[in-house]
């Protein structure tokens, strides 16, 4: 009776190695995203139509289990790192191009720095802020009144995360200048885990996203 109970003891035990052995190769080491795959993941991502785009490469990163896709177009250049076991995005950016001949427009905010404190209605100095895209020339409201609110900027991020906004604690939404952008930069953590956002403080534009440990 009592070898009856230890072969058992000893078959459940292999058994549940191998449940084990097969669930870590599913979800770690086996690439069930091909790198054809993880480049139209990232360009839907960016929304970009890969016809117009350039690859500049394309990195396996083994220890953090993604594809890192650089690509540009005439006007931007991305970064978007794929996960390669499920397609899940990690990381995301996407940044003006140097020597980029592609036209933007301007809009003139009161501000007295490079940053701007989102609290703070008291500044002055006209500076010049690039705007992409925008429909509109030589708009010169004050900065209240043509940025997306913080509110909505947490919103924002928090629908992007698909987290619940109020389950949320932001240690950092400060507005800044990126490239001549406007932009709020975002952090909070979630279980464990830090999140990171750049958010085009006019449009509400997600332009960099990352989420590491």
């Amino acid at each position: 009776m009592k070898s009856w109970k230890i072969y058992s003891i000893v078959v459940t035990i292999i058994l549940v190695l191998v449940i084990i052995s097969l669930c870590t190769y599913l979800f770690i080491f086996r690439e069930n995203i091909t790198e054809e795959e993880a480049k139209n993941i990232a360009f839907n991502y960016a929304n970009v139509d890969k016809s117009t785009i350039t690859i500049s490469y394309i990195n396996k990163d083994i220890e953090d289990r993604m594809y890192e896709i650089h690509f540009f177009d005439n006007t931007y250049e991305y970064e978007v790192d794929v996960n390669y076991n499920n397609g899940d995005i990690r990381n995301y950016e996407k940044d003006i191009r140097p020597n980029s001949n592609n036209s933007v427009t301007t809009a003139t905010t009161n501000t007295n720095t490079n940053t701007i404190n989102n609290n703070d209605s008291t500044s002055n100095t006209s500076n010049t802020v690039v705007v992409p895209n925008s429909n509109s020339t030589n708009i010169s409201p004050s900065a209240k009144d043509v940025y997306i609110g913080v509110e909505r900027i947490r919103e924002i991020v928090a629908e992007h995360a698909g987290l619940n906004y109020n389950d949320l604690k932001f240690s950092k939404t400060d507005l800044d200048v990126d490239h001549n952008i406007a932009v709020y930069e975002v952090e909070f953590y979630y279980n464990n885990l830090e999140y990171d956002y750049e958010v085009n403080a006019l449009t509400g534009e997600i332009l960099k996203y990352e989420q590491s440990r």
